[in-house]
């Protein structure tokens, strides 16, 4: 295939928890997205690194036009620490770099939580039946906090974290989180819960 130009990392994240934490001691994997405008490719055509080691891509995925699904396994031999994911494609220039955890402790300062509002409309300290989602700002996360080791509770149910935003000048990070089963109605409390840290006990009113 020839050169074409730079691909696109949009995300770089484990193939099984959607986090952004690998250990080097276990047999893991890392899928990774990408944006490329050019003929369709093969895996042959895909070469992804991690901290200049190459992998040989197990998995090639067109999910729409000009963005691709590539899963490979962890190169053996990385040193602890934030390493950085690309890829490139055929003869083209290395893409952009995404960081990935490599055997890094989750170690979280004192957590807080600053404002719960419902994913719907807003409303704090509220989350509606019917679009079923909260969001939130939380603070005191480890730097490598992600949807694998934040755990969030409603009702006594997991919630799903679908996002984590970066921080920001408050030092917080926004969570998005989704009930995946109904609740009625009624006052609940929700739990944070990361590594050896746990805020407990927020009262969300469920209603219509």
């Amino acid at each position: 295939m020839r050169g074409g130009k730079q691909p696109l990392l949009e995300a770089a994240l484990h193939s099984v928890n959607y986090g952004l934490n690998f250990s080097s001691r276990r047999d893991e994997y890392v899928s990774c997205w990408f944006e490329f405008s050019g003929p369709i490719l093969a895996r042959t055509d895909v070469y992804p690194e991690v901290a200049g080691f190459g992998a040989t891509p197990l998995f090639l995925k067109q999910e729409a036009e000009s963005h691709w699904l590539c899963n490979f396994r962890l190169p053996p031999g990385l040193e602890p620490g934030w390493r950085d994911v690309r890829v490139r494609v055929g003869g083209s220039s290395q893409s952009n770099a995404l960081p990935i955890a490599i055997d890094l402790p989750v170690t979280p300062g004192r957590l807080s939580v600053n404002g719960v509002f419902d994913g719907v409309d807003w409303r704090p300290n509220h989350m509606s039946p019917v679009g079923r989602s909260l969001v939130l700002w939380a603070g005191g996360l480890a730097e490598n906090c992600d949807r694998s080791n934040i755990r969030l509770y409603l009702a006594e149910k997991k919630l799903r974290i679908v996002f984590i935003g970066p921080l920001d000048a408050h030092g917080l990070r926004q969570i998005n989180a989704a009930v995946t089963s109904a609740i009625a109605e009624g006052a609940y409390d929700l739990h944070l819960r990361h590594a050896n840290e746990a805020v407990e006990g927020i009262k969300i009113e469920v209603s219509s």
